[in-house]
């Protein structure tokens, strides 16, 4: 799932450089479809907050989200993790990057509403989240 166009949606507060509109815009939905010709791939072309629900529903075990700035970040974690059973997980792929403030606050806002959830902060910059099923 990408927009292929850019950041639909930034909080210019925190999301600073990347309220670039042409930023990560540079490869189309159709060159990455011939690029993975073959495989039993969908690609989803569009904001994921309006394209989420293309998505087949069931059990998700492990989410990557790389998607750099707070409200698809937020949405993101909102929206998915419903469909997530214990000891499913989540990567974040921006948590420690400076350049990636709003990122970052969606994972602690969601961490501080969901007591079930753990996050790990990887060496990597990466948030891990793991659903543990526990409340406290």
């Amino acid at each position: 799932c990408d927009t292929f166009a850019g950041h639909a949606a930034v909080d210019a507060d925190l999301d600073g450089e990347h309220a670039q509109e042409d930023k990560f815009a540079d490869v189309s939905a159709d060159e990455v479809r011939d690029y993975l010709d073959g495989e039993s791939v969908e690609v989803v072309a569009g904001d994921i907050m309006e394209t989420a629900d293309r998505i087949p529903g069931g059990a998700i075990g492990f989410l990557h989200l790389d998607v750099d700035v707070y409200p698809p970040t937020k949405f993101c974690l909102d929206h998915f993790s419903s469909q997530m059973p214990v000891g499913s997980m989540i990567v974040v792929d921006d948590y420690g990057f400076v350049t990636c403030a709003g990122a970052k606050q969606a994972v602690d806002e969601f961490i501080d509403d969901h007591p079930n959830w753990r996050r790990l902060h990887l060496i990597t910059g990466q948030a891990l989240l793991v659903h543990t099923g526990a409340s406290s």
